[in-house]
């Protein structure tokens, strides 16, 4: 209880639980973390926890566009570091691409906007893709990624983590699979906004906090993994 209750303290935004969709992905991406540490750190490789997660992964692709990336960042998680057998990753995900098939299928029946913003991306030619990719729209994105982190402490808390962990432990070992996860967020995050045809400044400034806040629920585990490491080194001294 303490520690939920820190934890609501340290990610408490008054406009981020102001009725948003973001609140409801953050809780989603808790859940899935949750069950990613049973699977992957604990080796608890019950069928009904992938079950469970598929669950997980289907509601979060329903409730906003960008879910449907931060499923398959979960996914590749359990997919790449789990011990769970090769037949049982495979059919998962078969029901994942199913599941995001359908999800686009009945949006473009109605008509539902697909990409992350109205009117982001309308030309992939490869000329106009190199045009976008440069240094002061790179600067950009940065600069509201930085500033995001800033803004969500638990973003800027499970940084100093993983530095604890490493100085502790002089390696990644048992939280590779949150740096992996973290990793893809960036690149997700650097790709959506320089190929947005919107104003990089007007859509990495209203989108990037969002983002980081929806991705972020995953981070807790740097901080339960190195409590948890600590705990174990205390009673063992």
């Amino acid at each position: 209880m303490l520690f939920a209750s820190l934890s609501i303290l340290l990610i408490y935004n008054y406009n981020l639980f102001n009725g948003y969709q973001e609140i409801i992905i953050f809780s989603l991406v808790i859940l899935a973390a949750k069950y990613s540490y049973l699977i992957i750190l604990e080796k608890k490789l019950d069928i009904f926890y992938l079950i469970f997660l598929l669950l997980i992964f289907n509601s979060i692709i329903w409730i906003k566009n960008e879910g449907i990336f931060i499923s398959l960042f979960l996914f590749f998680n359990i997919f790449l570091f789990s011990k769970y057998k090769l037949k049982h990753k495979l059919i998962s995900l078969f029901i994942l691409i199913l599941l995001i098939a359908l999800r686009l299928l009945i949006f473009k029946f109605y008509n539902f906007e697909i990409s992350l913003q109205p009117g982001s991306y309308n030309n992939f030619s490869l000329s106009e893709i190199f045009n976008k990719i440069s240094i002061d729209r790179l600067s950009i994105i940065y600069k509201y990624l930085i500033q995001s982190i800033f803004k969500n402490y638990l973003v800027l808390l499970s940084l100093l983590f993983i530095l604890f962990y490493f100085i502790k432990k002089k390696n990644f070992k048992n939280i590779n699979f949150v740096l992996f996860y973290f990793f893809l967020n960036i690149v997700f995050i650097n790709f959506a906004y320089l190929l947005t045809d919107l104003p990089i400044e007007f859509a990495a400034k209203s989108g990037t906090h969002r983002l980081m806040f929806e991705f972020s629920g995953y981070y807790l585990l740097f901080i339960i993994i190195f409590l948890n490491e600590f705990c174990k080194q205390s009673k063992k001294n």
